[in-house]
């Protein structure tokens, strides 16, 4: 059986709405999820979370922290999540690599079609919100 996969994803916010891309590849093809994937070796989770955005969006930002990892686990997969906070850089992503798309929605968009995102991404949004306003206020 095959070990779990760490992984990462890049929480990327502009002016109340959080950047996704549509995947094209499972687990979650065709589903809106957050830009990221697989670390390559010797790689730090942020190194792996700025090549990841810039593979799949063409954008620079800086990372300014990590949420708590999340399991996603399915027949075929095993990933452990590690979501990492970004600052944004400006400029208009462009899908590449296994991105078929990306957008920008708000967490009202996520909600009102809970079933065209991957699970969690309006979870995920939410806690990096609160984590960006208790930085803020700390």
């Amino acid at each position: 059986m095959p070990n779990p996969r760490p992984a990462v994803i890049v929480i990327l916010e502009r002016d109340g709405a959080f950047l996704l891309v549509q995947r094209n590849n499972p687990p979650d093809a065709g589903l809106w999820g957050h830009a990221g994937g697989k670390l390559e070796w010797g790689e730090s989770l942020e190194q792996a979370a700025l090549r990841e955005l810039r593979e799949e969006t063409g954008l620079d930002a800086a990372p300014l922290g990590r949420l708590p990892p999340l399991d996603v686990l399915t027949e075929a997969h095993h990933f452990i999540l590690c979501p990492v906070v970004c600052e944004d850089r400006g400029g208009d992503p462009v899908a590449g690599d296994d991105a078929r798309a990306t957008g920008w929605f708000t967490l009202a968009d996520m909600r009102a079609t809970p079933e065209r995102f991957s699970r969690d991404v309006a979870r995920i949004c939410e806690q990096a919100r609160a984590w960006q306003a208790a930085r803020t206020l700390g």
